[in-house]
């Protein structure tokens, strides 16, 4: 087990962050990404690199100059060669993927990406023995030919450049994810907390393979998509870093005696960040069908507790709606419903049903006097305002979420000012024949604290009650 050689190893490390085509969102992240990889590769107790053998390119354009500047790179390196690339991956026809570079147009991909074949060949043709690629974008998968086609592993044992090994932040056809307000995109903030911070009862050094395994775990109780890795021969077993975390036993003092614990110590409270508004969501979600929000930027909302629960059901819903269910699955399970894959199908079949004046027959549900009793009679506003109350209600129920959490998003709209909305949800699920009592205790004893707000969007996607006076509250 060996690290690189300071004197003849060269890491090149490329972060797209900023895109002058809108419809590729910027990944702010990326950015820190590269300066954190830096830092961490430099640092004499970690990675050990000299500063000057460590290249950063943020935000290359001109992918032809990029490539030309890559691959002279490449050819410097005589003992270690590390390249690293984070921003958008995107698709050819062939399949082959691209990475995307600042002034990389997605109507014109294929003129104005960096290949991810050109950069294989740039490292194959390094004359170091070591090689690591790490690719953090969409699809990074494809990265690596077709020898990463086998998704049911994690681990693909050989690829054809000797001496190579390649980490993806994600399988073939899935993408990778950056959360907004987030330092890092997941995938590359895990990395780095791993090489930064170490690993407690692992050897001094981190082996690219022990580093995978661990991120893979993080990954996968994160419900996000699990990276892959290939390698060849046993160059996974390289260690790119010192492991900081690591305690020898022979420098503990041999005859120190066992001292008892001590107390815990009780951590400070934290103030929970403030919540995105209602506004906020509707601009997220009403983005998606046009494209101006990515799937991506859509599922990394969907499981933040930034956003307000029926906005996060709502981005859920979306997603189902647009067949991603994966990162619909993904986000639902955040909430704990007893059945992730059952909540999911439900609140994507009541966004449909609720179109269909035959939901309201539902015996479950006591709305007998707001719904008129002819075809041809109007509903009242106040009967429309409690229907659309019943309605939200109906999708709490949908999504099967525990009481605290039912409760949590009926509170969370009278703090943001809707408070009118909030009451006619919690009558709504008053409503509910078969509530659990201790939701209908909460939510009764929230109601008499509902009152005095002035009504506004509730963001909610289903279909929403005119609200008498002006200010109707768009859907």
């Amino acid at each position: 087990m060996r690290l690189a050689d300071p004197e003849r190893s060269k890491a090149i490390l490329i972060g797209a962050a900023q895109y002058d085509d809108p419809e590729l969102a910027d990944i702010a992240q990326a950015r820190a990404n590269v300066a954190d990889l830096a830092a961490i590769l430099v640092d004499p107790g970690l990675g050990g690199f000299r500063p000057e053998h460590v290249r950063t390119m943020v935000n290359p354009r001109h992918k032809d100059d990029a490539g030309l500047e890559i691959s002279r790179w490449c050819r410097t390196a005589e003992d270690t060669l590390l390249v690293y690339y984070a921003g958008h991956g995107l698709v050819d026809v062939n399949g082959e993927l691209l990475l995307a570079t600042s002034d990389t147009f997605e109507a014109e991909k294929e003129h104005h990406s960096l290949r991810v074949e050109m950069l294989r060949r740039a490292i194959k043709e390094s004359p170091a023995p070591i090689k690591v690629f790490i690719v953090d974008c969409c699809y990074s998968g494809r990265a690596f030919g077709q020898v990463m086609s086998d998704e049911a592993s994690g681990v693909l044992e050989q690829i054809e450049t000797r001496g190579m090994c390649g980490l993806a932040s994600a399988p073939r056809h899935l993408a990778a994810l950056f959360v907004e307000g987030e330092r890092h995109t997941v995938f590359s903030g895990e990395l780095i907390r791993v090489l930064r911070d170490g690993l407690p009862g692992e050897g001094p050094v981190l082996p690219v393979f022990t580093v995978y395994q661990q991120l893979r775990r993080r990954m996968r109780d994160r419900d996000h998509p699990e990276p892959k890795i290939v390698h060849s021969d046993s160059v996974g077993q390289f260690a790119l870093v010192r492991n900081r975390a690591h305690r020898p036993a022979d420098t503990l003092p041999p005859s120190r005696p066992i001292s008892p614990p001590s107390p815990p110590v009780t951590p400070p409270r934290t103030t929970r960040s403030p919540l995105r508004t209602i506004a906020e969501a509707d601009a997220l979600a009403n983005g998606f069908p046009r494209g101006d929000t990515t799937n991506v930027e859509l599922a990394s909302a969907a499981g933040h507790p930034i956003w307000p629960v029926f906005a996060r059901l709502r981005f859920v819903t979306a997603l189902a709606r647009a067949g991603e269910t994966f990162f619909a699955e993904s986000a639902m399970r955040k909430f704990q419903p007893p059945d992730t894959a059952r909540a999911v199908t439900a609140v994507k079949r009541l966004h449909t049903d609720l179109g269909n004046s035959g939901v309201w027959d539902d015996p479950r549900w006591d709305t007998g006097d707001l719904v008129p009793a002819t075809a041809d009679a109007e509903v009242t506003d106040v009967q429309a305002r409690h229907l659309w109350g019943v309605a939200m209600a109906m999708l709490l129920a949908a999504a099967e979420l525990p009481t605290a959490v039912r409760v949590q998003a009926i509170r969370e709209l009278a703090d943001l000012g809707h408070h009118d909305e909030a009451e006619w949800i919690a009558r709504g699920v008053l409503r509910d024949r078969q509530a659990d009592p201790a939701l209908a205790a909460g939510v009764r004893a929230f109601l008499p604290r509902a009152g005095g707000g002035t009504p506004g969007p509730t963001g909610a996607g289903f279909p929403a009650p005119p609200r008498s006076g002006p200010g109707s509250p768009p859907t």
